[in-house]
């Protein structure tokens, strides 16, 4: 009779006691594995009992299920075409608010009289009467003024997370240091209002879009939908966001000269500071720079960052805020000695980079001086470093920023900059600061104005909504909503029979009061990148050229640039149309910027518990794609360098058969498997999208006929597949309405239902969520361009010489002279079903049927006597079955009164199927073991006396030698019974007559008896506050002899997004990897945080086992893995089985 291996490993531990100096007699093998056999014989059989695996397979084969190859490539065309439809439309909609500005500003004749006096009313963010629902509400502490400011009312809109907004217009945001009746904010205040009309138009075009804005250069933006701005106090400037700065500058190398000679005390020298502070904030991930200090000698502001420009994360930003507060003015000053610094550092890199003086694509380069005066003339200096090609090249701006109220020299600082294509501003007092030094922006902006035909379009890198501005406390505030509190309250309660971690740091950040040094409630929050693109003042710049006697014209260098439309997308809304279905369990669709910077990807992690990470938008893809070769920390695989390099370069293709390792289950499980990367790059993004798919299983996939059709012919009704209470389906896919207005539901199953109906209609046609552009529309007239728009020319500073390197906003720039409005005008069918999703449907219909009559009853109904005693023996109270397209069933087998009063259904706990991690394992065991259940228990749950065990097999439909993984069935039970019954049967001494003197059983006070499962983690121990514990901790000894012995192997995993929490500091730098010091630094300073993986090998005790982890350690020094691995390594070395794997 064969024996089923179940992964729950019989693991008994020596503790050798000493009687009358006698060793207590051993336990005999042939016991210990007798044991063993009996325990997993029983709990498989009750596995296969309780979920009926076996009906549910006989189902799959009686339905004639189909597996077919699943082809990489062409998976990953589908998803690219359908994610890059959806970013095109929201680069549509900014271009519509884009051309509706420059039109709008053109055809605006400015009212005569002072701005003060003129008669104008508006919507204000900050000032305007608040209204919500109907009743009054106001947070400004200054009364509404009716004459200048129209009332707000404002309706929770769900859309835009329950913060109360209105849909038919917009409003204005002013920053607090501008005058909203000056010369140059009330203009553009009147003329925008004209804008409200493209964004309702936008919005009804495109139902998925979030906020739309446009930021004049006067920093006045108008927002839509309008909403109450509650920040106190309020610091937002639009011209120092980074979807303003990277549409208006393009990528650019910036030293910022920071004067501390000793005529800067003071006053001064607090100005210097918050320059420098501002300047540092207009800076993005696209950006590299340093900072110097000078007075008689020049020094770096960040000593370790020697002779090197670094990249402007914002890791590396903070340290230089924080840098330029620790020197005090002292001593006289060298111009000369830190110009030449600058001036040589710059160069090297234009040499680096092929940025060549005279033609061809140049960079992008700035220098801010901040004094407080030139002692002299620098014309020589300028002559010799700065003005090439006789003086008709000027490869680097100056800018100069004055500070200070009583000054001398003016004019020398003036020409400074005025000579060297820069500006120059006077900052008296510190509230000067921000605005002055924000002007350098337009200027720097200006060869892209000039040039007066390409629109570049930018995209930033991901940010969560909670550092937003505009929503950061209403998303605070709306977490006190009836629905989002009962979502947290089920979360809270019921933790502590799944808790993830992740699971609530993807969905929660705490808010934190810094000033009470509290910690705060928690709050939901999004990942969010950025869309803009620049507009052009046309009005002041039509008359840029001067005509010349002989009839040429000649450029006068004047121009202005308009500002900055933009509008955010939600990441989620991208991975949502990346078909996770289709790529399959394990798998997962990855995006990756110009930067190297992962934008979507399942180990990003941008928060950990409640703490929002200073590196979360800067994870390079190396950091979380590590190979399994045994490299150090910071030894990044060739491997995955070239793979990187091809995501970088923008380039079409794939890389196969890496065996890589990688984490789940809140970082104490880990798998070693190989994977398949396909990718290709998301056209007129600066974005490369790919997908990885385990090899083996993850090259097939379950093919379904139309069975949607299939039902309609037979007269069957689809719905009846789905009846009764004890279903769920994933919250993410499915079909949707546009807008909520259309139709409102109970729940997303009532909305399925309600869409399987309308399927079963004659008349029902797939919709897409995005249509094609109207037929009048040439698509000839759209040109997009394959690099950022800072094209060269002998005005137009360029990117880095690389199209795909020079800027995130790669991509995607637009010729104004074919621009119409009538591409503006898409109105899209009311409810969305795509034809992609379609395969989506049909396999959740054809899963329904397969698991229906499985799962018919809602309460079990015993079958037989031996039955029920074997049910009752463990205490089962629940199986289940989750499927490949989303649908969770549930069956109550004997009531968990704990779930019952808690009001926990585990389809509430558990509705992402393949994503839960007693999916992945389950998957992951078939490949070593297919008739096996995995089996878990709550980490760290010995101090709770209502643990449930969690049992689960994975089920693939077999067709004509192929298999695909089809879905999971599992049951769940109290873990007290399960102890008892693990010590009833290692009280038992099977072999008396073979080992006579054997005594002693696990009852014995001699003997320490565990349940192990496939991960390392205690399941059953005989001192309860073991359960759920790292085995490791506690028997460290034992733990290291099974590695020596080779039942275990140790796997290094690097955690290069960890952090600190006893001191609640951030130690990684995704910038480190590549480009910055941190690289080398990383070879002398290996702090990343870690833990204990470790990974069973197969033994012949246990016929299959897989990945582990051992509890968080944050202060921990490294991950380490240990991994069961394939029969031929335990009698192998190293190298031998290097060579075998290859």
């Amino acid at each position: 009779m064969k024996k089923h291996p179940v992964v729950v490993w019989l693991c008994v531990c020596f503790v050798i006691f000493t009687c009358n100096n006698v060793p207590s007699a051993a336990l005999d093998e042939d016991t210990i594995r007798t044991w063993a056999e009996e325990f997993g014989e029983e709990l498989w059989n009750l596995g296969k009992v309780v979920t009926k695996s076996t009906e549910i397979k006989k189902n799959y084969k009686t339905h004639n299920t189909q597996v077919h190859p699943k082809d990489g490539r062409v998976l990953l065309d589908a998803i690219v075409k359908n994610v890059a439809t959806m970013l095109n439309h929201k680069m549509d909609a900014v271009k519509c608010i884009m051309a509706a500005a420059e039109d709008a500003a053109e055809e605006f004749v400015v009212p005569p009289g002072k701005p003060k006096y003129v008669n104008f009313t508006y919507y204000s963010a900050k000032s305007s009467a608040t209204f919500i629902d109907g009743e009054f509400w106001n947070h400004t502490k200054d009364e509404p003024n009716p004459i200048w400011y129209h009332s707000l009312y404002l309706t929770p809109d769900p859309h835009f997370y329950g913060i109360p907004v209105n849909t038919s217009h917009s409003v204005i945001h002013v920053p607090t240091n501008v005058y909203d009746h000056s010369v140059e904010a009330l203009p553009s205040i009147m003329w925008s209002e004209a804008l409200d009309e493209v964004f309702v138009q936008n919005y009804k075009s495109d139902p998925a879009l979030s906020w739309q804005y446009f930021g004049t250069h006067a920093g006045v933006m108008r927002g839509f939908p309008a909403i109450s701005w509650r920040q106190d106090p309020d610091l937002f400037d639009c011209r120092s966001r980074n979807w303003y700065i990277e549409a208006t500058t393009c990528s650019k190398d910036m030293i910022i000269l920071m004067d501390i000679s000793g005529s800067m005390k003071g006053l001064r020298h607090t100005i210097a500071k918050l320059t420098v502070s501002t300047l540092l904030s207009t800076l993005s991930n696209n950006d590299f720079f340093n900072v110097f200090f000078f007075n008689n000698e020049t020094h770096e502001v960040v000593p370790c960052f020697k002779d090197m420009l670094v990249q402007a994360t914002l890791e590396n930003v903070n340290l230089f805020k924080e840098g330029i507060t620790k020197r005090l003015p002292l001593s006289t000053t060298n111009f000369t000695t830190v110009m030449v610094t600058a001036f040589e550092l710059l160069e090297r890199y234009r040499v680096m980079r092929g940025c060549n003086d005279s033609e061809g694509v140049q960079c992008n380069q700035a220098i801010m001086l901040v004094t407080d005066g030139l002692p002299g003339n620098l014309t020589e200096l300028f002559e010799r470093y700065n003005w090439k090609n006789n003086n008709t090249v000027i490869p680097v701006r100056v800018f100069t920023f004055l500070v200070g109220r009583e000054v001398t020299k003016v004019r020398e600082i003036q020409w400074t900059a005025c000579l060297n294509r820069g500006y120059y501003v006077h900052i008296h007092y510190m509230y000067e600061a921000k605005e002055q030094t924000l002007k350098y922006i337009d200027v720097i902006a200006r060869p892209l104005v000039l040039q007066g035909t390409v629109h570049p379009i930018s995209w930033t890198h991901a940010y969560a909504d909670t550092t937003d501005p505009k929503v950061t406390d209403w998303l605070a505030e709306v977490m006190d909503n009836p629905d989002k509190m009962e979502q947290l309250l089920l979360h809270e309660r019921n933790k502590g029979l799944y808790f993830s971690q992740r699971k609530e740091d993807h969905l929660y950040i705490k808010e934190f009061d810094v000033e009470e040094e509290e910690e705060g409630k928690f709050q939901a929050y999004r990942l969010m990148t950025s869309v803009s693109i620049p507009a052009f003042d046309r009005k002041t710049n039509r008359n840029n050229q001067t005509q010349l006697l002989d009839g040429s014209y000649l450029p006068t260098r004047i121009a202005s640039l308009l500002g900055v439309a933009g509008t955010d997308v939600a990441l989620d809304d991208i991975e949502k149309r990346a078909w996770p279905y289709k790529i399959g369990v394990n798998g997962y669709p990855f995006i990756v910027s110009n930067n190297g910077y992962i934008l979507i990807h399942p180990d990003l992690r941008p928060v950990y518990q409640g703490f929002l990470k200073d590196n979360y938008n800067s994870v390079d893809f190396c950091e979380v794609e590590l190979l399994d070769d045994g490299r150090g920390p910071r030894e990044f695989s060739p491997e995955i360098l070239q793979l990187r390099e091809a995501l970088v370069n923008h380039t079409t293709g794939s890389t196969l058969g890496l065996k890589i390792r990688y984490h789940y289950d809140d970082m104490k499980r880990v798998a070693s498997e190989k994977h398949n990367y396909y990718y290709a790059p998301l056209t007129g993004t600066p974005f490369t999208m790919g997908i990885a798919l385990p090899e083996g299983y993850g090259d097939f996939t379950i093919k379904v006929v139309d069975t949607i059709k299939t039902f309609q012919q037979k007269g069957i009704n689809i719905a009846d597949y789905f009846t009764g209470n004890n279903w769920k389906i994933h919250p993410e896919l499915y079909c949707k309405y546009h807008h909520a207005a259309h139709r409102t539901f109970l729940s997303l199953e009532e909305e399925l239902l309600h869409f399987l109906e309308k399927m079963s209609s004659p008349d029902w046609k797939w919709s897409e969520q995005y249509e094609p552009l109207q037929e009048e529309v040439d698509p000839d007239t759209w040109t997009y361009l394959n690099s950022n728009d800072c094209k060269p020319d002998e005005l137009v500073l360029g990117s880095r010489g690389s199209s795909v390197q020079s800027t995130l906003g790669g991509g995607g720039g637009m010729l104004a002279e074919t621009w119409g409005q009538n591409q503006c005008a898409v109105h899209p069918h009311p409810l969305f079903c795509a034809e992609g999703d379609k395969d989506l449907m049909q396999l959740l219909v054809f899963d329904a049927q397969i698991t229906d009559p499985v799962f018919r009853d809602e309460r079990w109904i015993f079958r037989n006597k031996e039955e029920q005693e074997l049910l009752e023996i463990y205490n089962v109270t629940l199986r289940f079955v989750a499927t490949q397209s989303g649908l969770t069933r549930w069956e109550h087998v004997q009531e968990n009164e704990d779930s019952v009063i808690k009001g926990a259904e585990f389809g509430d706990l558990h509705k992402h199927t393949i994503e839960e991690a007693w999916y992945k394992s389950a998957v992951l065991q078939h490949e070593i073991e297919k008739d096996s259940f995995v089996f878990s228990v709550p980490f760290g749950a010995g101090d709770r006396d209502d643990i449930l065990v969690t049992g689960s097999h994975a089920i693939f439909p077999r067709d004509g030698g192929l298999e695909a993984p089809g879905s999971v069935v599992g049951l769940q039970f109290h873990h007290s019974n399960m102890r008892s019954r693990f010590l009833s049967i290692t009280s038992k001494i099977h072999v008396r007559e073979r080992c006579p003197t054997c005594t002693d059983t696990c009852a014995s006070e001699e003997w320490e008896c565990y349940v192990i499962d496939n991960n390392g983690y205690v399941v059953v121990s005989e001192n309860l506050n073991d359960t759920g514990r790292f085995f490791g901790e506690i028997e460290g000894a034992v733990m290291e002899a099974m590695k020596i012995e080779k039942i275990f192997r140790k796997i290094p995993i690097w955690d290069y997004q960890a952090l600190r929490l006893d001191e609640v500091i951030k130690i990684t730098s995704a910038a480190s990897i590549l480009m910055t010091p941190l690289y080398h630094l990383g070879w002398l300073v290996q702090w990343v945080i870690g833990e204990m993986i470790w990974l069973f090998y197969q033994t012949s005790l246990l016929a299959g086992g897989w990945s582990s982890a051992s509890p968080f350690i944050p202060v921990e020094v490294i991950y380490e893995d240990y991994e069961l691995g394939e029969e031929f390594e335990e009698d192998s070395s190293r190298e031998e089985r290097e060579r075998m794997e290859e």
